[in-house]
């Protein structure tokens, strides 16, 4: 099923989504994360815009939860213009289900806490940290390469327009 971002009422598959009526409702969700906006446009941004936010970050800790996703990254050849290596963005890491594929490689336990035993899905805290950890992972995927290192730790960059990071320390 492809996920379109579509504002919609309720959490429900999309074949049975009750389109919203901005005249009336005030209220609109991200069709991707289901975060609410006050506005259609905010909604069908949301996610663009968290992949954007993470582009910005100019210092970031490197951990070991980052290094064991980019162990298991699934590197394929993008036909694109010249081509180029890259991460398959429908399998990153294996499978087509990311974050429980996220969540087997960090070893992230299924708690009452995290994990909805009953619908057989991560809860939507657990699911927000394995999102944010997947962003995460192009981040350590550049201060890899730059820094042509896997050393733990906190990295800086001193321009937002390039990925010139270096190894600040612990």
């Amino acid at each position: 099923m492809v996920m379109e971002y579509l504002a919609f009422k309720a959490w429900v598959d999309l074949e049975e989504c009750e389109m919203v009526n901005p005249r009336t409702i005030s209220e609109y969700r991200c069709g991707k994360c289901n975060l609410s906006h006050n506005t259609l446009i905010a909604a069908e941004k949301c996610c663009e815009v968290k992949v954007a936010d993470w582009e910005n970050v100019m210092v970031f800790d490197l951990r070991e939860e980052h290094l064991k996703l980019l162990s298991e990254a699934n590197i394929v050849w993008d036909d694109c213009e010249f081509g180029a290596p890259g991460m398959d963005p429908k399998r990153p890491y294996g499978n087509s289900d990311v974050t429980g594929d996220i969540a087997e490689i960090i070893k992230l336990p299924k708690t009452k806490n995290n994990y909805d035993e009953d619908e057989e899905c991560w809860k939507e805290n657990a699911e927000d940290k394995l999102s944010d950890l997947h962003r995460q992972v192009m981040i350590a995927m550049k201060i890899v390469l730059r820094c042509r290192s896997f050393k733990l730790g906190k990295y800086q960059r001193t321009d937002k327009y390039k990925d010139d990071w270096k190894y600040m320390g612990e």
